[in-house]
């Protein structure tokens, strides 16, 4: 019972791009940046968040519109990816999908 106190996070604490979580102890159970938790907040339900977190967390808007930008990034290289692996199918250049 003692471990999972020590594991439940009852405090989430910003300092700038850092989130930090602590046990009942004060005790930091993880650390997290705060764009990647913005991310996750934008790409998942709050119960998939708080599953793989175990804290909820809903960003503002500064973070949102960064974490949008990395998400349409992430997007855009799939894009790219995806074109390029139709262009250049597998094995054209020995083995995994080398472009050039």
């Amino acid at each position: 019972m003692k471990e999972l106190l020590d594991k439940s996070v009852c405090d989430v604490v910003q300092k700038g791009e850092t989130v930090f979580t602590y046990n009942m102890a004060g005790e930091i159970v993880s650390v997290h940046n705060t764009i990647d938790l913005a991310t996750a907040f934008l790409t998942m339900s709050n119960d998939a968040f708080f599953h793989q977190f175990g804290f909820n967390f809903i960003p503002d808007s500064a973070y949102r519109q960064k974490a949008q930008a990395v998400i349409g990034k992430r997007l855009a290289t799939h894009i790219l990816e995806q074109r390029l692996q139709s262009l250049f199918p597998v094995g054209l250049f020995g083995g995994k999908n080398r472009y050039f």
